[in-house]
């Protein structure tokens, strides 16, 4: 695993770390949030509010676990897809007041600069993704997709 991929895996854990544990702090800020959001039936509020943070940690701990980085790229990736997908409902419905992205702890506005916080998200995930898949041997082959991280190591060698 790089540096870059473990600076990002080690990010997003925090970040999803501290986002579940805001709601679930604060359980009815959270469930008023979604709500007045309207994308969750009324009558499943209170379950997801109460899902959706545990969710968020175990995801984290999923990341940060390394067990299995190719699963846990792909559902990181999805995740704050998923994440960038509300978020422009939201804005394109006009319920811009609060994401409710982190609870109480930092009330977040929807509009065109929390959106553009959310594509460059998106695009870490996506970047952490490609790395991921490209540390994977190739199917019968036994070969790298990009390089063999043998040919890296050997090629910073010579250069020294």
């Amino acid at each position: 695993m790089s540096l870059i991929s473990l600076a990002i895996e080690i990010y997003f854990t925090i970040v999803l770390i501290i986002s579940g544990l805001a709601k679930i702090d604060d359980y009815e800020h959270f469930a008023n949030i979604l709500y007045h959001q309207g994308l969750i039936s009324p009558k499943f509020v209170p379950l997801a509010a109460r899902i959706l943070p545990y969710i968020e940690i175990i995801i984290a701990f999923l990341i940060i676990s390394g067990i299995t980085s190719l699963f846990s790229a792909i559902i990181l990736t999805s995740t704050f897809g998923f994440f960038l997908v509300v978020r422009c409902t939201l804005f394109g419905l006009g319920r811009t007041e609060d994401c409710g992205c982190y609870g109480k702890l930092k009330p977040e506005p929807i509009n065109a600069a929390s959106i553009c916080t959310s594509i460059l998200m998106l695009f870490m995930t996506i970047f952490h993704l490609w790395l991921a898949i490209s540390t994977l041997p190739l199917p019968l082959t036994g070969r790298y997709a990009v390089r063999e991280p043998e040919e890296r190591s050997e090629r910073l060698n010579e250069k020294e």
